[in-house]
């Protein structure tokens, strides 16, 4: 590797390291909803269930967590939409308030988000009789 790309392997990693400010600041309801009985229960289940090493892939909040030890979880992955940057959001809070640390720059890396692809119509059409995949009930 000659200087000039070395350089642009730091500019790179340099311009990874940016996920943490696009995280929304959360506002009091998304704390409080953070900070759950619930949401606290489920950060201690996460740490007792999950190994060093292992990985959690949240795809409906578009994110990919790994245990790193007992106190540190890292973000490995979050789909670049501001849905998945506001789940970021609120799991860190949640982890945070049971005292874990959860690693985002310069370890996560932004993935592109894909939007779902468009259903047919025809495919869900309710008044097509028999086209239910569904068990009958008589």
């Amino acid at each position: 590797m000659n200087e000039e790309e070395g350089e642009g392997h730091r500019e790179k990693q340099t311009n990874a390291a940016t996920v943490s400010v696009r995280l929304p600041e959360l506002n009091k309801e998304d704390k409080e909803f953070a900070t759950t009985q619930e949401k606290l229960e489920w950060v201690e289940f996460w740490m007792s269930w999950y190994m060093p090493g292992q990985l959690q892939t949240m795809e409906d909040g578009g994110i990919i967590l790994q245990k790193v030890d007992d106190s540190t979880v890292r973000c490995v992955s979050v789909v670049d939409h501001p849905f998945c940057y506001l789940t970021l959001s609120l799991v860190s809070t949640s982890f945070e308030r049971r005292g874990v640390s959860l690693e985002i720059d310069p370890y996560t890396i932004v993935t592109p988000y894909t939007p779902p692809e468009d259903r047919d119509p025809e495919r869900y059409d309710e008044d097509d009789e028999g086209s239910d995949p569904g068990v009958e009930v008589v």
